[in-house]
């Protein structure tokens, strides 16, 4: 805030008189601003706030995330509400849970700028936003029409997934009968009888993890030998 003085001189050369006139003028300060609340979850209605050096100012509200570039509002005197959306700023951060963009708050004193206050936001992903798995597929490579049977059927397990707003997979885990191993299509040999349970863990670039999991019925099996039969 300050006072800056003008002075304007008038002179009439036929009638040798001069005029000289001051006026000063009163230069405020912008309007400050915050958010709330703040970090805030995306998806989340939250409110900037306005603190202002004079009930006549106005004010416009902008935003910028990564290159994303939006105008809340404009001609409010004292809040306008924000709610920064998933599509608009989890997809720009692919790889991590939380970032920060900027709030641009320009002061109007009529048709004047009175100057512009600039202040972070944060923002943070949901934790409901995981990775998707849209199948999983199990089959029996050796086409046993019997069903798995133990120590003869290699068990194929095929994961389809997807990573959501803009994340990507990282890696697919599958977890048979206490062995794991790592990719979208993996086997294994199916040595217990029984139940068997068949878990699928799913992580995207983001580190959020999903699982699924289901069991499959195991049939024993016993060969000649093992049946010890012997002649009569």
């Amino acid at each position: 805030t300050g006072t800056r003085t003008y002075t304007a001189k008038i002179t009439v050369p036929s009638i040798d008189i001069n005029v000289s006139v001051s006026k000063s003028v009163t230069i405020g300060s912008a309007s400050t601003g915050s958010l709330n609340p703040d970090p805030i979850e995306l998806g989340e209605s939250g409110t900037i706030t306005v603190v202002s050096q004079s009930g006549s100012y106005t004010h416009k509200a902008e935003v910028g995330f990564e290159d994303y570039t939006a105008t809340l509002g404009t001609g409010f005197q004292t809040s306008v509400g924000f709610t920064p959306s998933l599509s608009s700023h989890a997809t720009r951060i692919p790889n991590k849970t939380t970032g920060y963009g900027t709030v641009f708050l320009t002061t109007y004193n009529g048709g004047t700028t009175v100057g512009t206050y600039n202040f972070r936001y944060d923002v943070k992903v949901p934790s409901s936003v995981v990775p998707t798995i849209s199948n999983i597929e199990l089959s029996d490579t050796t086409e046993n029409p019997q069903g798995y049977i133990q120590g003869l059927s290699i068990l194929k397990v095929k994961t389809t997934a997807a990573g959501v707003y803009g994340s990507s997979i990282s890696s697919i885990e599958t977890t048979v009968a206490g062995v794991k191993k790592t990719g979208s299509t993996v086997t294994f040999n199916l040595s217990t009888a029984g139940t068997v349970p068949v878990t699928v863990t799913v992580t995207d670039s983001r580190g959020r993890v999903t699982t699924s999991s289901q069991n499959i019925t195991v049939h024993g099996y016993a060969s000649v030998s093992d049946l010890n039969i012997t002649g009569t």
